[in-house]
């Protein structure tokens, strides 16, 4: 080291020694030009070699005895995840029902409204988010279970495992899925500990890891999507189609189990094929009979949705009730979609615009509100339609009881009177009164998406004036008709 005086102040100076390709070995040259090159392989570089006679003194095969592999410049960086191959070791595989299950979860859905840009998150029909998809690897017989939000799953797991070991006598072996929170809380932790199933997860953002619960939901997904084009079903019914599609599925021979049913593999039955109708089709079902005129039809046209786990009857939607129900006496039209086509209009979200009344979209409505499932048997009820009514019930009783005083005293006075003199005419608030359907066990209630403009009208005031309530009632028929 040497030191330069600069500016009367004195600074090192490091010599530095530069290494010449003349002064390399010759292995050093070759390395040295694959850096020159861009780190490209030496197939290029032998070529590249003989046309300028750049490394002449090795041979064509010398060349190939290099490798890109090792360069650590190269691996570092152009280091690739390693394959995971379609084809488990056979040491591994499942041999037995319940010897190893794979689960995944599907959701949330997303679609597109007519005038967004944004593609809008929703629930399905019944107000659900998510589909649970578990398959067991050895007979490929798929479970599925619709749940409103993920920390259903645990109960929902917990209950499908007590139920398939007691309907096969055997333990479950093992459970596999993704490291997502709902199959790594410690209430599922604790009951696989008890229960002796071994649990095990796919490494951090590697779906193929579980690549055999992923193919299984795509698989489900084709198969919903493409029945709901045939039927020309609304997007919301994406839970009842992939329900159904997993009942195919589970029905039918697949491949991968060399052409057998994993309804036989699993239960030991073959599923009879004449049950299976075209999904979406038009149903005509019959009425109760006590709830049936001497001279009204017997029968009402629905949708057909699935079949009920509970009672095993079908499961027809009442378009115009918008309502679901369970029934064992109907009559396929698997050649008609009528009834899909109506409630397609009544239900797509692409044509589906603000309603000037309204704060928010009408297909919005439906995904916000949440309802109970009820029982047809219950007592009649009378219900205010919007809470904003019952808190002013008391208020309005009084109001009602002075009136009524005041009424006494004072002249009676024509309607045309007082329209004549703009004075405002008290209108009664609306009662809703719940009654029980006439087509059947109703097992899903569901609210009409359609938000007439005429309701505005008696929603939120007690006392009105006529010629404003025509003139609003006039603009909300105006709009209701370009929505249309």
């Amino acid at each position: 080291m040497t030191s330069q005086p600069t500016n009367n102040n004195y600074l090192p100076v490091t010599e530095v020694v530069h290494t010449t390709l003349d002064e390399m070995d010759s292995k050093s040259k070759l390395w040295w030009w694959h850096a020159r090159i861009g780190h490209q392989g030496f197939k290029t570089l032998q070529h590249y070699s003989e046309q300028h006679h750049l490394l002449p003194e090795f041979s064509r095969r010398e060349f190939y005895t290099f490798k890109r592999r090792n360069c650590s410049n190269c691996q570092l960086g152009n280091i690739s995840a390693h394959p995971i191959h379609k084809q488990g070791d056979p040491q591994y595989k499942a041999i037995r029902p319940l010897g190893r299950w794979h689960a995944d979860l599907m959701g949330w859905f997303t679609l597109t409204v007519k005038g967004e840009t944004n593609r809008r998150r929703f629930r399905s029909f019944s107000g659900y988010e998510y589909i649970l998809v578990i398959t067991d690897e050895f007979t490929r017989i798929a479970f599925v279970f619709p749940i409103k939000d993920k920390h259903e799953a645990t109960q929902q797991i917990e209950k499908l495992i007590t139920q398939t070991q007691v309907e096969t006598g055997l333990t479950l072996g093992e459970f596999h899925a993704d490291g997502a929170g709902e199959f790594l809380n410690n209430k599922l932790r604790e009951f696989f500990a008890t229960n002796g199933t071994k649990l095990t997860t796919s490494e951090t953002d590697v779906s193929q890891h579980n690549g055999l619960a992923e193919r299984m939901n795509k698989t489900l997904q084709s198969m919903a999507r493409i029945m709901m084009v045939h039927a020309g079903a609304p997007q919301i019914l994406w839970e009842e189609a992939i329900i159904w599609a997993a009942h195919v599925y589970n029905s039918t021979p697949q491949k991968i189990i060399n052409w057998k049913t994993p309804f036989t593999l699993f239960r030991g039955f073959h599923y009879n094929p004449h049950r299976l109708l075209v999904w979406g089709c038009d149903m005509i079902t019959k009425h109760l009979d006590k709830d049936r005129g001497k001279f009204e039809a017997k029968g009402w046209t629905g949708i057909f949705l699935g079949y009920d786990q509970q009672t095993g009857g079908y499961r027809i939607l009442n378009v115009q009730e918008n309502t679901v129900a369970v029934t064992r006496s109907v009559v396929p039209q698997e050649t008609d979609f009528t009834q899909m086509s109506y409630f397609a209009k009544e239900y797509d979200p692409s044509a589906a615009v603000p309603n000037p009344y309204v704060d928010h979209n009408p297909f919005e409505l439906l995904q916000e509100e949440k309802e109970e499932d009820t029982d047809p048997n219950f007592e009649s009820e009378e219900i205010y339609p919007d809470d904003s009514e019952s808190q002013l019930e008391h208020k309005y009783d009084d109001e009602e009881e002075s009136k009524e005083e005041m009424s006494d005293k004072a002249e009676p006075e024509t309607a045309e009177s007082k329209h004549e003199e703009g004075e405002t005419t008290t209108i009664d608030l609306p009662i809703v009164t719940q009654t029980r359907t006439k087509y059947g066990r109703v097992v899903k209630p569901a609210q009409s998406i359609v938000a007439d403009p005429r309701n505005y009208i008696f929603s939120a005031v007690k006392t009105i004036d006529i010629q404003q309530m025509q003139r609003d009632f006039n603009k909300a028929m105006d709009a209701a008709r370009q929505h249309r």
